[in-house]
């Protein structure tokens, strides 16, 4: 299990290809990792999660009231 920290993000091709030359199997928390080789990841989407958030923005600047967020 790797765990979230911006030098895992920053070396997420190095971190995957040593675990597959190792035949380590690794859990990632960011699909970036994935891409870049690791076996599988486990978390958000932070993706969605923008997407989302930009939804209840919208929906606030539309004058929607906090407790029309949740509907």
């Amino acid at each position: 299990m790797i765990r979230p920290d911006p030098s895992v993000i920053e070396h997420r091709k190095k971190i995957a290809d040593l675990a597959l030359q190792t035949r380590l199997p690794t859990v990632f928390q960011r699909e970036e990792s994935v891409e870049a080789g690791g076996l599988i990841s486990y978390g958000p989407s932070l993706t969605d999660q923008a997407r989302q958030a930009a939804l209840y923005v919208d929906r606030i600047f539309k004058g929607a009231k906090s407790a029309d967020l949740l509907s």
